[in-house]
């Protein structure tokens, strides 16, 4: 530029935008405070940048603020000192008076960030904050690594949608209806007494064709049934070990049931009949039982240490296979009856239970372990059964209802889960929670006060089947209880998710995690557990070898949601803020985490790879095939889901 030209003054334009919405790359209304700062709750911090003469003006004031301020502490130093006061006596005061600045304290809403509609080739469904979805849609590698997936579903999507609108016209049929065959006339002579269903008198709410379907599936069920002493030997087995996982069912009222229903043939054989349309729920219970009783020993066929008297071996040497169709069969059998006996409107409790024997088998199957947010629908739907007679209220507050101790505890039992499955339904997949608190009343499952004195009058010398009975009952309860705790802190953690409109603050959830994560100091840590499992008994419980691993479900279900909490938070971090401290500190927790629970997959992973040669495993597989005592195949759905798919992508991006 020549000398002789005129100097271009710069001119340094202030921002518009206010310092917030330029620290987190939004745009500003130039409100005072602006939209933002107040959807955020930060009005009182919305600042604007100012002039160099501004500066000047605040500067002489915030001077003239501090000299102010200087004269009064000294005039309060001197009448401390008059009055003999040592301020070094009142340090505790001043310990924890550093609190976080709104700024560092924002309102946030996962909602906006995180909640996603998944596209599955016919399907949209939407999953919410917490949900695995989340991270994918939060962590941008992670979002690469599923874009051809979504894409991939996105493109059957629309081609389902297109083939919507073609019209009839544009076709050509290919072939005309037939009329499907009815099938044969049952002709087998029915013992005395049996509902005849070919001979059923019709009413005006039931139809020929729902009779012929319940016939038609009993028939199924039938062609297909094990032995009698295969039956009994698979009944045994479920109450020996798989009870203590699922216990929502009275070992006694069930087995006076299935005596309504089994027909026991000369050769051994057994049939299955009816007297009264109630009865098909019998019948689907015990198809389901049969079924979790046949998962947890269906991989025992190469472990050759079994006796051969022994009623397992003979399960295994019958070559028996009790495959999903059975749950199928008994679900279809369940849904086939007339509309007046349907058990939608006919509520009992053994109608409860079926369902949610069938919704927990949708979890806990490992061939069906594809669980989503649609079986939601089917817990909303076991919920509103259960209010429908009042049994949100505690069973000792309706006078009606059979107040057996046992039939009582099995109704507190079930309302506990349900209350436990519907936190699970929210953290899993985002869909509100159903169930608040303030419209139940029912107590915790507790033994009765002459099963109490019983525990307490023990001895040493005494070992009899009523005590170990008790002894487990109680420490099932117990159980539920825990799991309770953990269920009322998770809920005050994802209610915090689900008010959507106004959000909260980072300093309430983290208040809320801090919680959790003491709560699950408060249950044994996993491998004392697995290797000294006598040390978490009480001394009943060493004698009959009661199992932890509702415990240890329980830990691990913990330590995923404070992952999971801590992940979100980090993500959230490096969305609003790159250079944000916190987020170095919610990565490092998160990775702490990770770290405990994938040492703890990698072992379980080993051992049912490994499991048909324990002899040559480490000593952790032997002491896994000790701890879970044939369970372990229903936890291998809970790792399968929860901890793969929650933390993949916070891997990827490490």
């Amino acid at each position: 530029m020549p000398s002789n030209m005129p100097k271009v003054k710069k001119r340094h334009r202030l921002p518009t935008s206010c310092l917030q919405c330029r620290k987190k790359k939004l745009k500003c209304d130039r409100g005072k405070p602006c939209h933002n700062c107040i959807k955020s709750g930060i009005q009182n911090i919305c600042r604007y940048s100012t002039t160099a003469e501004e500066n000047q003006e605040d500067a002489s004031t915030k001077e003239e603020q501090i000299i102010t301020l200087s004269n009064r502490i000294k005039i309060l130093e001197e009448i401390l000192k008059v009055n003999n006061i040592d301020l070094s006596n009142y340090n505790q005061w001043f310990s924890n008076t550093s609190t976080l600045q709104e700024s560092d304290d924002p309102v946030i809403s996962f909602t906006d960030t995180f909640d996603g509609i998944l596209v599955k080739e016919n399907r949209i469904i939407h999953l919410g904050s917490t949900s695995i979805l989340a991270f994918i849609i939060g962590d941008r590698k992670l979002n690469k690594v599923f874009s051809l997936y979504h894409k991939a579903h996105l493109k059957k999507y629309k081609e389902y949608l297109n083939g919507q609108n073609i019209k009839a016209c544009e076709l050509k049929l290919q072939s005309r209806l037939s009329k499907t065959s009815m099938s044969a006339p049952y002709t087998d002579s029915n013992p005395s007494g049996l509902l005849n269903l070919d001979e059923i008198q019709l009413t005006a709410y039931s139809g020929i064709s729902q009779a012929k379907l319940i016939k038609e599936q009993l028939d199924k069920i039938n062609a297909y049934l094990p032995s009698f002493e295969i039956i009994s030997a698979l009944i045994d087995n479920f109450f020996k070990f798989v009870y203590p996982m699922f216990p929502f069912i009275d070992e006694t009222v069930f087995r006076e049931q299935i005596k309504l229903i089994l027909l026991i043939q000369e050769d051994g054989g057994c049939q299955l009949g009816i007297t009264h349309f109630q009865h098909v729920s019998i019948i689907s219970l015990l198809l389901i039982v049969l079924r979790f009783s046949y998962i947890s020993i269906k991989n025992l066929d190469m472990n050759m240490s079994l006796d051969l008297n022994d009623p397992l071996a003979k399960i295994i040497q019958s070559n028996t296979k009790i495959e999903c169709i059975f749950v199928i069969n008994a679900k279809a059998l369940l849904f086939s009856l007339p509309s007046h006996d349907n058990i939608f409107k006919n509520v009992t409790l053994r109608n409860i239970q079926v369902l949610l024997y069938l919704r927990l088998h949708q979890t806990f199957s490992p061939e069906l372990s594809d669980e989503t947010c649609e079986h939601s629908q089917m817990l909303i739907t076991i919920i509103q059964m259960v209010r429908s007679i009042g049994a949100n209220l505690d069973i000792d507050q309706l006078p009606l209802l059979n107040k057996d101790p046992r039939e009582a505890n099995i109704w507190r039992r079930i309302f506990y889960k349900l209350l436990s499955l519907d936190v699970q339904g929210f953290f899993k997949y985002g869909t509100p929670l159903t169930i608040s608190n303030t419209e139940w009343s029912v107590q915790l499952p507790h033994l009765e006060e002459a099963d109490k004195i019983f525990l307490n009058e023990f001895k040493n010398e005494t070992r009899s089947k009523k005590l170990q009975e008790i002894v487990l009952e109680n420490s099932i309860n117990n159980e539920i209880a825990l799991e309770f705790e953990f269920y009322k802190i998770a809920k005050e953690a994802l209610e915090m998710f689900q008010n959507y409109q106004k959000g909260f603050r980072k300093s309430e959830l983290l208040k809320i995690v801090k919680k959790l994560e003491d709560f699950t100091k408060t249950i044994p840590e996993i491998y004392e557990m697995i290797y000294q499992p006598n040390k978490f008994r009480s001394e009943l419980e060493k004698l009959f070898e009661i199992p932890l691993y509702k415990k240890f479900e329980i830990r691990i279900t913990s330590m995923v949601m404070c992952f999971s909490f801590y992940y979100l938070l980090y993500l959230n971090e490096i969305e609003t803020n790159d250079s944000s401290i916190d987020s170095l500190k919610f990565s490092a927790k998160a990775t702490e985490i990770s770290m405990i629970i994938f040492k703890i997959y990698h072992d379980f992973s080993g051992y049912m790879n490994r499991k048909f040669s324990i002899d040559t495993n480490p000593s952790i597989y032997k002491m896994l095939s000790v701890f879970f005592r044939n369970t372990e195949i229903f936890f291998f759905p809970l790792f399968q889901l929860d901890l793969q798919g929650h933390y993949f992508g916070f891997y990827l991006f490490f």
